[in-house]
């Protein structure tokens, strides 16, 4: 999604009538450590899409993934988080995903593209890299049925709330 010719190509040729944008930089440590990365890929790439719809499939609808990232530390007197919460991020990921929203905003109110925008939570599925939560504790879980580790879980932070969703929902 950093090239945009090649992004205008690839709408051109498939004449899409529902495009759903998932490509991304998805991991936020990986964004932290690259901020100008997650910003290229994140919110330039979701530009480069919104721009070869406009221009090569007018009737497309986007379906633009974003992050519930956006949405940053919440107060709980404001939960469970809604729509409306503002956009307040605390990372280079929460910020390019908040950034990516702001122009498909614009593209579909200043050109007249159809945008559906998502905030998802946390996702999961088969393939998914092995330093992200889940594939983390599956990989633990094998280890410790195969002996390879201690009968304890080596976590993060368990306080929080988390949604997950399965990929293949």
């Amino acid at each position: 999604v950093t090239d945009a010719a090649a992004v205008a190509a690839a709408v051109a040729a498939a004449q899409p009538d529902v495009l759903f944008h998932l490509a991304g930089l998805t991991f936020v440590p990986d964004a932290a450590a690259d901020p100008g990365a997650a910003f290229r890929v994140n919110t330039l790439g979701a530009l480069h899409v919104l721009a070869a719809v406009h221009r090569h499939a007018p009737r497309c609808r986007v379906v633009l993934i974003g992050s519930a990232d956006a949405y940053g530390a919440v107060d709980p007197v404001a939960l469970p988080v809604r729509e409306a919460c503002p956009l307040r991020p605390l990372s280079a990921y929460g910020a390019s995903k908040a950034a990516a929203e702001l122009v498909a905003e614009q593209w579909q109110r200043g050109m007249g593209l159809d945008v559906v925008r998502l905030r998802p939570f946390n996702h999961t599925g088969p393939g998914q890299r092995p330093d992200f939560v889940c594939a983390d504790f599956a990989r633990q879980l094998v280890a410790v049925a195969r002996g390879a580790q201690p009968a304890r879980l080596r976590v993060g932070d368990l306080a929080p709330v988390r949604d997950f969703t399965d990929v293949r929902d």
